[in-house]
């Protein structure tokens, strides 16, 4: 049997999934469905965690650190929030902490429970956690809790103490971005940069532009810039700078090939700005800043032969 080990559990659940199929088909449902769990995958991998299982409204994720944990449950909510297709992205989330066992690629034991029953708990846009969560988190996040005090769980013997955490979308104030590039490494050095800054917030990453999910695209609620790969793969790279720039969101291109006339192809074909992969990662976030703001940036760049 495989040993116990403590570990982070977060339920998702897309509240009245089964009516919206109803309503809107089940052709629609299932794009709304794909563009869930892209959303919601791609929050919980920025905050270092991994996706178990479906289940078949949500997922069930894990985490080795409660911070991780909370702050992809805030990221979850940030990310769906709002409409697709003109449809809402209602979720609830539930989180727990304790000793859990793996096989057979699934968990058991009462924490997955006791997260499973905090996310039926929950009501739409709402999380909710056991309090073992923000006690491990021990204020890191700066998340505000609100004690619910203990309370009966189905299928588990003893009351447990839970809170909500609260979060608005009114209160985000750092530039959110995305990354697109078919080298995942790269997203990864860029999603651990930016945690050392408190005004830039790497919400998602994508090995493609096919695989970016409407509401990040477009609206209320979409990413404020795009770092994009100029050379992904199948696909020409002015092509792809004009593609995502008819989005809300400016586009920074993060590229190797750093000649001036690609340099100057990608401006003009819509992009706000280019970084050349050659320079430090912290140069990237300043221009995603610089690019939100506003103002065009050019780092990297081959200097201009006689």
């Amino acid at each position: 049997m495989s040993k116990a080990r403590t570990l982070i559990l977060l339920f998702t659940d897309l509240v009245g999934s089964t009516a919206q199929r109803t309503r809107v088909g089940e052709e629609a449902a299932e794009q709304l469905r794909r563009e869930h769990d892209h959303l919601v995958a791609g929050a919980i991998a920025l905050h270092d965690g991994r996706c178990v299982k479906s289940t078949g409204d949500g997922l069930l994720a894990v985490f080795e650190g409660a911070a991780d944990a909370l702050g992809a449950a805030v990221s979850v909510q940030m990310a769906t929030t709002g409409e697709v297709r003109g449809e809402s992205l209602d979720v609830r989330v539930g989180v727990s902490a304790g000793d859990v066992v793996e096989d057979d690629g699934d968990l058991f034991g009462s924490p997955v429970v006791e997260a499973a029953r905090l996310c039926d708990r929950a009501l739409g846009g709402q999380i909710l956690v056991a309090d073992v969560v923000s006690v491990l988190a021990r204020g890191r996040g700066d998340h505000d809790f609100e004690s619910l005090g203990p309370v009966e769980l189905k299928g588990l013997p003893d009351q447990v103490p839970i809170s909500a955490v609260h979060w608005t979308q009114a209160d985000v104030t750092s530039v959110r971005f995305a990354s697109i590039d078919d080298h995942p490494a790269i997203s990864d050095s860029l999603a651990l940069a930016a945690r050392d800054y408190d005004d830039v917030e790497m919400v998602a990453s994508f090995t493609s532009i096919e695989s970016v999910p409407h509401p990040l695209r477009t609206g209320p609620f979409s990413v404020d810039v795009v770092v994009l790969d100029l050379n992904l793969a199948g696909l020409d790279g002015m092509d792809g700078v004009e593609m995502v720039s008819a989005w809300d969101a400016a586009v920074l291109v993060y590229s190797a090939n750093t000649l001036v006339e690609v340099v100057e192809a990608c401006l003009q074909n819509g992009a706000a700005g280019f970084v050349g992969k050659s320079v430090p990662t912290r140069q990237v976030l300043d221009g995603v800043r610089q690019v939100a703001a506003g103002r065009p940036v050019t780092v990297g760049v081959d200097a201009q032969q006689p």
